[in-house]
């Protein structure tokens, strides 16, 4: 036997062969990689330091640096700061850059093609820029309806004509069919968006800490199931070099109300795995609606028969199978699309996780209600050790037995044919995800653990004192103190409509109410489960937070059973809590399982179904919602465009006057002639909201009219010391003296200098007293402001605490 003798490993090998493959996947050699200056650009030339990781091929084609099977030598460099970080590449997925054609390019050369050739004043499929802006206020922005579009229209057309001017749109049927002709396709518009280059991975990996070679996961493509879905593509080597797109799905029913005859909508969203988590989380367009799917409906007679129930689950597989159709050639074979990092590539799709919840799971899986969608385990004892299900063994079950056998004795639905069969390298128990929101938050929490203390209470000490606890127990919690970021229940917990916030909210106060009502067990087992949520919503997931997390169930499990001793439930079969169990390994394959659960596919709801509802007039709504975001996404496909090209700098009215004074023969600088004068200072009765780059936002109060003018911090910051002792000065002259600011009017004059882009000149001094921009006109000063703060996520998932000044 042959050691390892790197510090700390402790693995034997019977050869050589078997410690060098060893070393090579868990302790690669390398020196520090000097990043470059670029980081957005990975295809850049390598520095000598990187070069001793690549094949170096014998011509200047970009080839594969890994073409044996044989030879998997792994790219590999560091991550992070301070190189505390490596990271594994794939040997044979590379993401190598190629032109148009497909044909690979030199290393390190960009392609000089782009999709877009367009003019930087071309804005197709609209006329102008005023015609895109109107379409997108209208549409996106005021959600106008098509009447009101016409009435708005028809004056504004009114007024143009008059002025000798041509109308912009004729009426809404213009409008559309103009927003419609914008060509879009979802996934090449998610690869190709600038806003995700720097967030995107491009090759499937394996992270590592420096010193102590202890893997981590953080997002999909560091999971094992994306690197052994590259191993199986790469089998082919004309896939050799492509870059690996996951197709990520998710789908929920929603209602809209209960009042209407049609209320339940079946969104299908889609994503790809290649997108961080926290361009999920952030929810910036990663998630695309892209299909409603149908909700069968018939008669009592006929619903519950054996029949109908077929013909609604073939439906939804079959309807699946039809939509991703046009994805299975480029499955085997690779197609070539343009990268938001300036690149083309080769691309191969493949199925990934399935985002649902329960109730969907059974449905996908084709399993018997009750079963597990994961593993084998028995019904009635779902917490029993249980081999994994799989595509392969499913099939071989449905040769064999018929279907009563097959629902009885294995879960499984036999006359269903699930649609991943249709695909390849697809098995749909492999691709069921984690779904912390309902299988943790909704049914651990509130439906199982809370509805248990309520039972146990009544068992114990019988209705009239159990009631008597339950409301001491409302007590506390109403009695929380306030806390930014921690939501409060005034009346106690013992509302009807849970939210999903309402449930994350309650988890982080029932414990200590609890605490001295039941016993020790309870709270322990409350304790267990709040460390799981806490430990499975990190960011980044290490093998010590495994194991941690592993633990946590094992607590779990052993001080539940309080409540059967109790005679509170008979059973632990459920499957949303067996689910728990499944995370570690499920972390292993996909990575931190906050990346795909339903709350990212739920939150779209409200754009994708809610909103377009309400625009409709609720007549055959189904297909007027789908035009809605159809032409929502283009709209926001050509945003982007335009502002890729830097053509929605500033706004209209600016844009407008500066073209009609170069028409004019006029210098630039000529604006700060009219700074001070027209409609422009009119008060508009709206405060300017202007976010920056920073976590921090301000808004100023509604109530009084202003136009805003940048000051400097120091100016700022006097203000807002004394704005209580001020007169409310009406021009500049005024403020300065109550301020006791004398260089603020030279300030002001310093930014309307900036702001008629005189770069002509370095100071103000060296500008002639009669030609200096001065505002005259009166000023209006706002007397109070709300400053929000936005802090990091605490570790059970909350998107940030607020802070209200």
């Amino acid at each position: 036997m042959i050691p390892c003798t790197k510090p700390g490993c402790r693995r034997w090998f019977r050869n050589k062969s078997g410690l060098t493959q060893h070393v090579n996947v868990y302790h690669p050699v390398f020196l520090p990689i000097n990043i470059p200056a670029q980081v957005e650009q990975p295809d850049q030339v390598p520095s000598p330091e990187e070069e001793q990781f690549q094949f170096r091929p014998d011509d200047d084609d970009y080839s594969d640096p890994s073409t044996s099977p044989s030879n998997p030598t792994l790219l590999a460099e560091f991550v992070g700061q301070g190189n505390k970080y490596y990271q594994n590449y794939h040997p044979n997925l590379t993401r190598q850059p190629c032109d148009s054609s497909g044909n690979p390019l030199p290393v390190g050369q960009l392609s000089l093609q782009t999709p877009s050739e367009k003019q930087p004043n071309d804005w197709s499929p609209y006329s102008s820029r005023l015609e895109f802006k109107l379409a997108d206020f209208l549409f996106t922005c005021s959600q106008m309806s098509a009447a009101n579009i016409n009435k708005l229209l028809d004056l504004w057309n009114a007024t143009l004509l008059g002025a000798g001017s041509q109308p912009v749109f004729k009426d809404s049927a213009k409008m559309y069919k103009t927003i419609n002709r914008t060509i879009l396709d979802v996934i090449r518009d998610m690869l190709s968006q600038p806003d995700f280059s720097r967030d995107m991975d491009y090759q499937p990996f394996r992270e590592y800490e420096s010193v102590t070679d202890k893997r981590q996961w953080e997002d999909f493509m560091s999971g094992d199931w994306v690197w052994t879905q590259a191993d199986i593509i790469s089998r082919d080597s004309t896939t050799h070099g492509s870059t690996f797109v996951p197709i990520i799905l998710g789908s929920d029913k929603t209602t809209m109300s209960v009042a209407t005859s049609q209320n339940d909508y079946y969104p299908l969203y889609l994503s790809i795995g290649n997108m961080s988590n926290k361009v999920h989380h952030a929810h910036r367009n990663s998630v695309a609606l892209i299909a409603f799917l149908a909700i069968p409906h018939t008669d009592k007679e006929h619903a519950p028969t054996d029949t109908f129930r077929q013909f609604r689950c073939q439906l939804f597989h079959s309807s699946l199978t039809y939509i991703l159709r046009n994805l299975k050639p480029a499955m085997t074979k690779p197609t070539v699309m343009w990268f938001s990092d300036g690149h083309y590539r080769h691309i191969i799709f493949g199925l990934s996780p399935y985002i649902a919840d329960y109730e969907e799971q059974v449905l996908l899986a084709c399993i018997v209600r009750g079963w597990c969608a994961k593993c084998l385990a028995m019904r009635q004892e779902l917490d029993t050790d249980a081999l994994y299900r799989s595509r392969e063994h499913a099939e071989a079950l449905i040769e064999e037995f018929d279907l009563k056998t097959l629902r009885d004795a294995y879960g499984i639905v036999g006359d269903t044919i699930p649609f991943t069969s249709s695909f390849p390298c697809a098995d749909i128990y492999q691709l069921i995800a984690p779904d912390i929101l309902h299988q943790i938050i909704k049914g651990m929490f509130k439906d199982h653990l809370v509805e248990w203390v309520k039972s146990y209470l009544k068992t114990v000490h019988g209705t009239t004192k159990a009631n008597a606890i339950l409301d001491d127990i409302d007590q506390r919690i109403a009695a929380v103190a306030p806390f930014a970021g921690l939501r409060r229940f005034p009346e106690g917990h013992h509302f009807k409509q849970w939210t999903d916030n309402n449930s994350k909210a309650l988890m982080k106060v029932y414990l200590p109410a609890i605490e001295g009502h039941v016993p020790t067990e309870i709270v322990r087992t409350f304790r267990a489960l709040l460390e799981f949520t806490y430990l499975v919503h990190h960011n980044v997931l290490t093998e010590e937070t495994l194991v941690a997390v592993q633990d946590t169930i094992d607590r779990f499990h052993k001080y539940r059973e309080i409540f059967r001793q109790s005679g509170t439930i008979q059973t632990f079969s459920l499957p949303r809590q067996h689910a728990m169990k499944h995370y570690p390994d499920l972390i292993r394959l996909f990575g931190v399982p906050n990346g795909l659960c339903t709350s990212i596919t739920e939150s779209k709801h409200i754009n994708a179904v809610k909103d377009p509802y309400w625009q409709t007039n609720r007549n055959k709504p189904l297909g007027q919602m789908l035009i809605i975001n159809q032409r929502l996404d283009k709209l926001a496909a050509s945003r982007r465009d335009f502002n890729e090209q830097g053509m929605l700098e500033g706004n209209c009215l600016t844009a407008t006057m500066q073209l009609l004074l170069t028409q004019d023969g006029r210098e630039n600088s000529g604006t700060s002639q009219v700074l001070g004068s027209g409609p422009r200072n009119k008060d508009n009765g709206e405060a300017v909201d202007c976010p920056t780059s920073i976590e921090a936002h301000v808004e100023l109060a509604r109530t009084t009219h202003m136009y805003l003018i940048n000051l400097s911090s120091a100016a700022a910051h006097k203000i807002n010391l004394l704005h209580s002792e001020m007169k409310w000065a009406r021009t500049m002259t005024d403020l300065a003296i109550e301020l006791g600011l004398s260089c603020l009017p030279t300030i002001l004059e310093e930014f309307l200098l900036q702001q008629a882009d005189a770069e002509d000149y370095h100071n103000l001094c060296d500008i002639p007293l009669s030609e200096r921009p001065i505002y005259g006109n009166k000023i209006t000063v706002i007397n109070s402001a709300a400053a929000l703060f936005y802090v990091p996520s605490d570790i059970s998932g909350h998107p940030g605490m607020t802070v209200h000044l």
